[in-house]
């Protein structure tokens, strides 16, 4: 994970936020290392929506996504800056993935790659397309009020049945 302070251009806006910039700060500006550049690549790629395969999900053949509509809790999915948590999106899509699916146990996480692009503000809502197979899923979170992509998840699971593999 990379964390990066973040600023308002308007009060209460969780919409407006971007990239703060320190005054005063002259921190010497040097190339990632070349782990973190293939990830930003990737990242950029992703957001962009100009992928094919991605975490061995092919977008193509990917089922038609199945819709879950969720209202965050001001009190318990918000942080104190009042950012939706970002660990949050990882239980909503697992809500989506349990709602949706149909299993009383679908599966235990094996594996997990989020890509966040943004957040909401309090009283917004989300609706979470889901792009299911057996073990690998593809969840885009979307803020319902603009429809704007807050963030690709990409998941790997196992089943009770497959505890043999690693």
């Amino acid at each position: 994970m990379l964390s990066t302070f973040v600023t308002r251009h308007v009060p209460g806006d969780n919409r407006s936020i971007s990239k703060a910039c320190l005054k005063g700060s002259h921190a010497p500006v040097t190339p990632l290392p070349e782990g973190l550049q293939e990830l930003h690549v990737d990242n950029r790629r992703i957001r962009s929506g100009d992928w094919h395969t991605h975490y061995s999900v092919d977008r193509q053949s990917t089922e038609a996504a199945r819709l879950f509509d969720f209202t965050p809790c001001t009190d318990i999915d918000f942080n104190g800056p009042e950012l939706l948590y970002f660990a949050n999106f990882q239980a909503m899509v697992e809500r989506a993935e349990w709602t949706l699916s149909g299993l009383r146990r679908p599966g235990h996480i094996h594996q997990r790659e989020l890509h966040f692009y943004g957040n909401l503000n309090i009283n917004d809502s989300l609706q979470l397309r889901l792009h299911m197979g057996r073990e690998l899923h593809w969840c885009e979170v979307y803020r319902r009020s603009d429809l704007f992509k807050l963030a690709d998840v990409f998941t790997r699971k196992i089943h009770l049945a497959d505890c043999s593999r690693t």
